[in-house]
């Protein structure tokens, strides 16, 4: 089981992607994600998590882990996965 703040390489996907979804969701394999990209201007909901790379928050996708190929890269740890998950819930209550 995948846990949250997970990074991962998933088969058919060209990027990482970071789990923001809770530890009990997880069980299920049906896991939700944020891309981790390049840091750019191009975004607007990031949280960067070191000097290159940063969380897009507002690219959320629901993956089944049971259909595809995955390997547990990392773990971006859980103040940056809090940072991630206010800014999606905030996006999912105010946009």
């Amino acid at each position: 089981m995948v846990e949250q703040g997970d990074v991962l390489k998933v088969e058919g996907i060209n990027f990482p992607v970071v789990v923001v979804s809770n530890n009990r969701t997880n069980t299920s394999n049906q896991v939700i994600v944020c891309p981790i990209m390049q840091t750019t201007d191009k975004y607007t909901l990031i949280v960067p998590i070191d000097n290159d790379r940063c969380v897009i928050s507002d690219k959320i996708k629901q993956l089944d882990l049971d259909q595809r190929s995955y390997s547990v890269k990392s773990n971006i740890g859980f103040t940056k996965v809090m940072q991630v998950v206010d800014q999606v819930q905030a996006m999912l209550d105010y946009l």
